[in-house]
Formats: structure tokens, C-alpha cells, sequence
């Protein structure tokens, strides 16, 4: 799983625009992740919406990104939902012409 993670990220880092582009996902990531691990009944932790402009710029602009997110266990359903780690859901709203 670790190896999995970490190849992920050096592709993350490889396609990004660039290092300050990659940190920034990164960084991002890693408070949503945070979140959710410190309060994980917290509804509005286990819910991402993929519309919102700050998430658009900062971690779906770094190709891979959401494959990451899917690597931690994540899984896109149906209804835009993401069901897995730690037994929780998490909706997703899809944006339009992305791939998943």
C-alpha cells in the first residue's frame, strides 16, 4: 500500500505544472485527510466537493490527484458518492467532462 502511495505521488509530482503546484496539492491533501482522521463522524470533513473552486485549483489541477484520494480507499459510486476508509462515506460531486 505504501509503495502504492508513494508511486502515485511521484507521478503526481512528475505531471504537475510545477513544484509549487505539486506542494500545494499536497498540502491540501493532507488537511483534508487530516480532518477526516481527527474527526471522522464530522460530516462536513467526509464530504468534497469537486465543484468548488479552491479544490479545482489547488488539487484537481495536479493530475493523479483524485486517483490518490481512490488509493487511500476511496471509491466513486453511483450518485457521486465515495464509499470506503474507516467505514465512513464521502460524497464527491463530479464536475462535468473530468475523468475519475
Amino acid at each position: 500500500m505504501i509503495e502504492k502511495l508513494r508511486g502515485q505521488l511521484v507521478s503526481m509530482k512528475k505531471a504537475s505544472s510545477g513544484d509549487e503546484a505539486f506542494k500545494t496539492c499536497v498540502s491540501t491533501m493532507i488537511k483534508y485527510i487530516g480532518n477526516i482522521a481527527r474527526a471522522p463522524d464530522e460530516d462536513k470533513f467526509r464530504s468534497i466537493n469537486m465543484g468548488n473552486a479552491a479544490f479545482q485549483a489547488r488539487v484537481a489541477s495536479v493530475p493523479g490527484a483524485v486517483d490518490f484520494f481512490k488509493l487511500l480507499g476511496f471509491q466513486v459510486g453511483a450518485g457521486s458518492s465515495m464509499e470506503g476508509w474507516s467505514g465512513g462515506s464521502w460524497d464527491l460531486q463530479r464536475v462535468p467532462g473530468m475523468e475519475y
